[in-house]
């Protein structure tokens, strides 16, 4: 995997661009895609499952648009898998990046803020 690759921020609903390339070529069926907030070992989260094969030569590169979700986190992974006939092979992003409220956008923990800032007025 080459991106995410840990330490980025991205904000609610925007568009990362999840990356990563061929190593070693297979006969393979397809891609799935995870992210976690727990650690680089999961609870994984569903992005995308039977993506496209797309080129099977050595180093080709694949992408896919994430739209982030809105999950205050700072510790985020991404997975990807290489769903073979036989055996499947993964990876995941060198180090967590975090998900953060999108500029202007107003959150629980915001709101509670708020709240707190206008009873003691």
């Amino acid at each position: 995997m080459t991106a995410p690759s840990g330490g980025e921020s991205v904000s609610f609903g925007s568009v990362l661009t999840i990356e990563w390339r061929i190593d070693i070529p297979h006969n393979q069926d397809n891609w799935d895609l995870w992210y976690s907030t727990e650690s680089r070992e999961g609870e994984w989260i569903e992005i995308a499952m039977d993506l496209d094969p797309g080129s099977l030569s050595f180093m080709s590169i694949h992408t896919y648009e994430w739209a982030v979700p809105d999950v205050l986190a700072d510790n985020v992974w991404v997975r990807v898998r290489m769903d073979n006939p036989d055996f499947d092979y993964y990876d995941v992003s060198n180090g967590s990046f975090s998900i953060v409220p999108a500029p202007g956008s107003l959150t629980a923990f915001g709101l509670v803020s708020m709240i707190a800032v206008c009873r003691r007025r």
